[in-house]
């Protein structure tokens, strides 16, 4: 956003978010929400290819990649507990699915 534009504007009393600043959270926006799905579209394909290969670690000196295998999660249903008694916490424990993933961190400095 370019760092002296106004932000809001007043229509009398009232304030409103200025037009230009609309127009770039608007941009903005749309920008993220294409490069929210390119990012997604790779993170597929890297996960798809690192399980067809059997490829568990990508490490670089820019980037680190991990597979996460599909598994379950062990989750705890409060809106239970909040009904019954505290002792019969582990009567409400419940294995969640997981999906396979892949975890990437950037390396500090490694954006330019």
């Amino acid at each position: 956003m370019k760092e002296n534009m106004e932000i809001i504007e007043y229509d009398g009393h009232f304030a409103k978010l200025a037009k230009a600043a609309e127009q770039e959270l608007i941009r903005l926006e749309l920008e993220k929400k294409e490069i929210v799905r390119q990012h997604e579209e790779i993170r597929k394909k890297i996960l798809a290819a690192m399980e067809e290969n059997g490829i568990y670690k990508f490490e670089t000196d820019a980037i680190s990649i991990a597979y996460i295998p599909a598994g379950a999660r062990t989750t705890f249903d409060q809106e239970s507990l909040a009904v019954e008694l505290p002792d019969l916490y582990a009567q409400y424990l419940h294995d969640t699915p997981t999906k396979a993933s892949v975890r990437i961190t950037a390396r500090k400095g490694a954006v330019q």
